[in-house]
């Protein structure tokens, strides 16, 4: 074996497992690689044999991890950003900018309001979504393997609040996200099913 890449990212004594995936995220054909180790992301994108360059650097307030998958469903993969915040498991959507004019990607997310309920669900989940732009939106529930188990699109006005009732009985038991996309806006919620 030898020493292909090697990243400093932590003081002297500090150390922990990094969460490596790699996946196209800027939408060039080529797969970069996305790290996660604390607080800190981190994307590498291959620029010849056997090197990268770092497009992104980020520090978070709090401990991170990620995953990567393909919500739009067009080659590009999004980055599945989690963190824990007042004692709540959180998810962020992190996708591409592509009309950025920087040579350096900007990664942007718009947050929306997504209630679920009830959360753990049996039978019955109730998904709620108020949207702040008239968009084309789509629902999506996805298990934490990143497969699709329920989806649906709605054409919604500026400042609607939509419901949807989702049944169980077919879905496993176990953790989901629900995600709801629309052109500029990625939202996110995870739910329990439990039967």
């Amino acid at each position: 074996f030898e020493v292909s890449l090697w990243i400093e990212l932590f003081p002297v004594g500090s150390f922990t497992w990094p969460w490596i995936w790699t996946g196209d995220v800027t939408g060039n054909g080529k797969d970069e690689i996305v790290l996660t180790s604390l607080n800190v992301l981190v994307i590498l994108e291959p620029t010849g044999d056997d090197t990268y360059e770092v497009i992104w650097y980020k520090r978070y307030g709090r401990e991170i991890s990620h995953r990567l998958f393909d919500v739009d469903k067009d080659g590009v993969k999004e980055i599945i950003l989690s963190y824990i915040m007042n004692q709540t498991g959180m998810t962020t959507i992190l996708k591409m900018n592509k009309k950025s004019p920087s040579s350096v990607p900007v990664y942007k997310y718009k947050t929306v309001s997504l209630k679920t309920y009830p959360n753990p669900a049996n039978s019955e989940l109730t998904i709620q979504s108020t949207v702040l732009t008239s968009d084309v939106y789509h629902f999506y529930l996805v298990s934490i393997d990143g497969n699709i188990k329920w989806n649906m699109t709605k054409s919604l006005n500026a400042s609607t609040t939509f419901h949807t009732k989702l049944l169980l009985e077919k879905i496993a038991p176990g953790i989901y996200m629900i995600v709801v996309k629309g052109k500029n806006t990625f939202i996110t919620k995870k739910v329990i099913i439990v039967h």
